[in-house]
């Protein structure tokens, strides 16, 4: 992974409790939009807190060792644990990326692989660059504020097609950060709400 430059748009995938979980997501579709096997030119790195490390490094020991652009990696922040605390580290380490991309996106892991929120797209990464020039901010979110039930595109989906009684709703929505990471400071650009407030959470009927 030393061929990377400040043009590379790494993916931090935010995960916790779920090795067992990934393991089976990742082995039997591409249906997840950070997959590896889908976004081969960019580097994947899965960020777990510390205490979940060893049980993840043993479950995705086979997937780390087939795709060469995944990483799992540690973190930690005293006593903050959850995704805001997450979210800090996440910075940190994109902060602290010897190759100093210009650009991150933030995925947590169950965002979904669809055609309208393909972050891959020329289309779609027009529009995210879009976003950062005319609002002149570091974030930008992109996909919807809500779960839809669109199927994955082909040729990376395996899955039957969604009936009409099936109600899951997956997510489908990502984050685009931009570089500076953190202020002069060395704090994050994420205001303090986010990294200790209560847990957004995204719910589908």
């Amino acid at each position: 992974m030393g061929h990377f430059s400040a043009k590379t748009v790494p993916i931090i995938v935010i995960s916790g409790g779920s090795a067992n979980k990934l393991v089976q997501e990742l082995s039997k579709d591409y249906s997840l939009a950070w997959h590896p096997a889908i976004v081969r030119d960019e580097p994947v790195y899965l960020l777990v807190h510390m205490d979940d490390y060893g049980p993840y490094a043993k479950a995705l020991e086979n997937i780390l060792s087939r795709y060469k652009n995944m990483r799992l990696i540690g973190w930690k922040c005293g006593l903050l644990t959850g995704f805001g605390a997450a979210r800090l580290a996440a910075l940190h380490f994109a902060d602290a990326l010897e190759y100093r991309p210009s650009r991150i996106i933030l995925m947590d892991q169950d965002v979904v692989q669809t055609e309208e929120t393909r972050h891959t797209r020329p289309e779609i990464e027009s529009i995210i660059n879009e976003i950062h020039n005319h609002t002149q901010k570091f974030v930008a979110g992109y996909g919807v504020g809500y779960p839809t039930r669109q199927p994955v595109p082909l040729p990376f989906s395996e899955l039957d097609p969604i009936g009409k009684d099936d109600l899951n709703s997956p997510a489908q929505q990502f984050v685009s950060v931009r570089a500076p990471f953190l202020d002069r400071s060395g704090e994050t650009i994420y205001p303090g709400y986010m990294v200790s407030g209560g847990e957004d959470m995204l719910m589908g009927f």
